[in-house]
């Protein structure tokens, strides 16, 4: 039941999540596929002499005050939490009049568009509106959709070209991001997020009080730092049923009813799901009183359940995750309903990455990470003190060459060549710390602000 903490925290600076990378030149004359127009777009593709690059060029129909606008939006693109730069070119037929040209970004597909570029001249040559996006104004794992838009009433087809959105940064740090033991204590051990509602219970090993009894009743946290969208991830955990629902039995769930991702026990299978559209489902014997331990995993692209160390399922889905404020149930339906588990829940693990089969089986055997896999740390360091309020502290023989800070989301947010570092500014939460001596000796720690 007792995890290491030194063995919690795999800090490898590798893609978790592919950055928005899109740059379209409509080069077929046409909007691609999954992206859609309001005011009529042409289906006939315009070639040179029009184009602002290349031989094609996306036209808008002649617009008047029947059809005063041509708006294009973009597929959703998951971000990973970095600066996005965008941009796209217009221009039109006319020489005279007025023409209001916009640029739009939408987060989540939640229906609010937020201007962030515009251009008011008529041109027969090309012109670029761009914008900008700090890190952070599109969360990493949330969606985003760009809008342009051309307003005029002058009789003029508009023309649409390069559109171009290219995230940078750093991607997140493959990170443990809760881990709960459920031995006498209800906290994520990596932090607080405290679950509520629930009595302990005899685990596994027959240790009291080394689970939560969750009953019919259900339990939730408030997890920070949860994969959204379709980012990787990998949730582990230990379900024991008391008594089994005929209809389905839910052993976590988050997000919200129509995007959330969730695993559950119907009567004969074992179901992994993002949405309606997103089932994993398999064939299975569910049996009461016997504890099964599950790892559920997402790439991107791939679902799969491991079933006590062993590949049960998998399937290539698409999952479109959302935050519903970081809510993390146990016990309970997607929208929070209780009586759908009547069980017993332990070691409880979320991950911001895909786990191998190697860490998997270890999970199962020892409750641990697979130590092989882990960044062997070469340098001894104390950080003190943790949790920490205004001044972090770091204690090692030489002098340090680099202090570099991350937040969950991989940003990072602080760098210094000093052995006390002023964090007072940085938000309350969970932080990991990579320190690098003048001897290029490397140690990644992990931090609480409090």
């Amino acid at each position: 039941m007792k995890t290491k903490l030194l063995l919690l925290l795999l800090f490898a600076f590798s893609c978790v999540n592919a950055q928005i990378n899109v740059t379209e030149g409509f080069e077929s004359g046409l909007a691609p596929t999954g992206w859609t127009s309001e005011g009529q777009i042409s289906t006939t593709p315009v070639v040179t002499p029009y184009t602002c690059s290349g031989n094609r060029i996306l036209r808008g129909n002649n617009m008047s005050s029947s059809n005063p606008y041509v708006i294009i939006y973009t597929s959703s693109y998951t971000s990973n939490g970095a600066a996005i730069a965008a941009s796209f070119k217009h221009r039109s037929d006319a020489t005279s009049g007025s023409v209001n040209v916009y640029f739009y970004y939408e987060l989540n597909n939640n229906g609010t568009w937020n201007l962030i570029g515009s251009d008011n001249i008529i041109t027969t040559t090309c012109r670029t509106v761009s914008a900008n996006l700090a890190a952070g104004v599109i969360p990493n794992g949330s969606t985003v959709r760009f809008r342009m838009q051309i307003n005029t009433t002058v009789s003029i087809p508009p023309y649409f070209d390069d559109f171009s959105a290219i995230q940078s940064g750093p991607a997140p740090i493959q990170t443990a991001i809760a881990e709960y033991s459920f031995d006498n204590t209800y906290t994520n051990l990596l932090g607080n997020a405290p679950f509520s509602s629930a009595s302990f219970a005899v685990d596994r090993h027959g240790n009291a009080n080394g689970a939560i009894n969750i009953g019919n009743v259900g339990s939730s946290a408030t997890i920070t730092g949860l994969p959204y969208g379709s980012t990787s991830r990998s949730i582990s955990v230990w379900a024991k049923t008391n008594s089994f629902n005929n209809n389905i039995n839910y052993i976590f769930h988050y997000g919200n009813s129509a995007n959330g991702n969730g695993l559950a026990l119907r009567p004969t299978t074992i179901l992994y799901f993002a949405n309606a559209s997103a089932n994993l489902e398999q064939t299975n014997a569910n049996a009461n009183n016997t504890w099964v331990h599950y790892v559920c995993t997402y790439d991107g692209t791939t679902a799969k359940v491991y079933k006590n160390g062993v590949l049960f399922s998998s399937g290539a889905k698409t999952f479109a995750t959302v935050s519903n404020s970081d809510v993390f149930k146990l016990g309970l339906t997607e929208s929070g309903v209780t009586g759908f588990f009547d069980g017993a829940i332990d070691d409880l693990k979320i991950y911001n990455y895909v786990l191998g089969q190697a860490d998997i089986t270890s999970l199962f055997t020892s409750n641990t990470l697979s130590k092989s896999n882990f960044n062997q740390n070469n340098l001894e360091v104390a950080l003190y003190p943790n949790p920490t309020n205004d001044n972090l502290n770091i204690e090692t023989a030489l002098e340090l060459k680099s202090v570099e800070i991350y937040n969950v989301q991989g940003q990072k947010v602080l760098e210094s060549t000093q052995k006390q570092i002023n964090v007072a500014n940085l938000s309350s939460g969970m932080y990991m710390v990579k320190i690098q001596d003048a001897d290029d000796n490397v140690a990644t720690k992990r931090i609480i602000k409090k």
